[in-house]
């Protein structure tokens, strides 16, 4: 709705109803994958992994004069979640049964309600053109969050005649704990031209957090409060058209609203805290009409939770970790309708101060490289509009190795997606697409513990979407 020029109105709705995925993972027989069991789900008959999200919102934008901006988001978010599965399974000594664990049943009653609101001022400052941003973000969240904690249940299944049963737990699954999340957030930013070729950026942001949690067990309350400041400060020098760099540095923590379902609702724990530091350079090719971008960056964090690796029951705060990375990227157009998109990024994740708790004492795991993260990735995509109608494409994903445990002593191996497209535009209003993931139908690990359990990528699968707008 656009009552003048200036005025836009948007009132909008969403919602859906999402059925997932409910498969956890492929059990190793003596550390190997047998080929007969790869599509075997070792989930319970009647598994759950449901989504019930509506999301209503309100947005005002105006342009009040030729430099003044204002924007106001209302929102209001429920969602409904419930997982009831088994989700560990590993084969017994002699390799002829699977034992199954962790029977799990959760549910997340949530609602969360907000608004923001910024002020744009577009102008001079010093006689040097600015943009400034000022606002206030404001948003209460609540969440019911039901369980069936400490998560026991086992049973043991033939995988070769498999009979996948019911869920059945010994413990009842019952409301566990209310939380309540409020936060009140003020920033500022601010884009300075100090000349033609250089600019300065800086922002800072100051947040006020309360999380009150109620134990419906033990009928105990605790409130903890925190007030964060945050900020980011950087430059960019555009020496010409075709080259920009830039630096900058930032601090951050992690939003607070993943606490409410933790275990104490999540204030028995500080805040989850980083800072980053990054240079790198932007530039265009204009003989294939063409760009580049490297990126050098370190990242530091400190605070986060770690499981006890003998019992996911018992969570623990670590010390702190960090990245040291070089990100590339490429793209171009070298003949009308070829197009070429590569990008690659090289890796050094350590733990910096981890002391893991490993049944019931500690180890350290200081200079390891942590869990599932990739040192090494890229990925090349090609496209061809070989008619007017039509394209081709074609692309391959690589991902390095990964280590499966915190003590580096087994890995997850490498591997090499292969996938392709193929588009036509039927009008101006409706495009159709064919997609094909995994060309090959090739078995790899997304995910995992090395020896024990497999998280599979999905095997060949083919995708036909229609777009339209009208």
């Amino acid at each position: 709705m656009r009552p003048s020029r200036d005025l836009n109105i948007t009132l909008s709705a969403d919602g859906g109803v999402n059925d997932d995925a409910r498969y956890f993972g492929t059990p190793l027989r003596n550390g190997v994958l047998d080929e007969r069991l790869r599509r075997t789900n070792f989930n319970v008959a009647d598994s759950v992994v449901k989504y019930d999200d509506r999301v209503w919102r309100a947005k005002v934008d105006w342009q009040a004069t030729a430099g003044v901006r204002l924007r106001n988001e209302t929102y209001h978010l429920s969602t409904d979640r419930h997982w009831r599965n088994a989700e560990a399974y590993a084969f017994n000594a002699p390799g002829t049964a699977v034992n199954r664990s962790d029977y799990l049943e959760i549910l997340h009653d949530q609602e969360q309600t907000g608004n923001r609101f910024d002020a744009a001022f577009d102008g001079q400052l010093g006689g040097m053109k600015s943009r400034f941003i000022v606002g206030l973000d404001w948003y209460r969240t609540k969440l019911l969050h039901t369980n069936n904690s400490p998560y026991g249940g086992a049973s043991t299944v033939d995988p070769f005649n498999f009979a996948p049963g019911g869920f059945l737990s010994p413990v009842p699954t019952i409301p566990g704990r209310a939380s309540e999340l409020k936060t009140t957030a003020l920033f500022a930013e601010n884009a300075l031209d100090l000349t033609k070729e250089w600019k300065l950026v800086a922002g800072l942001r100051s947040d006020h957090m309360e999380l009150d949690t109620t134990d419906l067990r033990g009928g105990v309350r605790m409130v903890k409060k925190y007030s964060p400041a945050t900020g980011r400060l950087g430059a960019v020098w555009s020496p010409s058209e075709a080259l920009s760099l830039y630096g900058q540095f930032g601090t951050g923590t992690d939003p607070l609203s993943g606490a409410l379902s933790l275990p104490g609702g999540g204030n028995i724990f500080d805040l989850a805290k980083g800072r980053q530091v990054e240079v790198g350079a932007k530039g265009a090719v204009p003989a294939v009409r063409g760009e580049w971008t490297v990126a050098l960056y370190k990242i530091e964090k400190r605070n986060l939770l770690s499981r006890d690796a003998s019992n996911p029951n018992i969570t623990q705060q670590i010390g702190q970790q960090s990245s040291t990375g070089i990100e590339l990227a490429f793209a171009a157009e070298p003949v009308r309708g070829w197009t070429i998109d590569a990008n690659a990024a090289f890796l050094r994740a350590r733990y910096d101060d981890f002391k893991e708790l490993v049944s019931g004492a500690l180890v350290s795991r200081d200079g390891m490289t942590p869990t599932g993260v990739p040192e090494r990735t890229a990925s090349v995509w090609t496209a061809y509009r070989f008619l007017p109608r039509w394209q081709a494409g074609f692309g391959a994903r690589y991902v390095g190795e990964r280590q499966g445990n915190t003590a580096n002593t087994t890995k997850l191996p490498s591997y090499t997606v292969l996938d392709a497209s193929l588009a036509y535009d039927y009008s101006r209003n409706l495009k159709l697409g064919l997609a094909v993931k995994n060309l090959a139908n090739r078995d790899y690990a997304l995910a995992g513990t090395a020896n024990t359990r497999w998280l599979l990528g999905a095997p060949r699968t083919v995708q036909l979407t229609a777009r339209a707008s009208f």
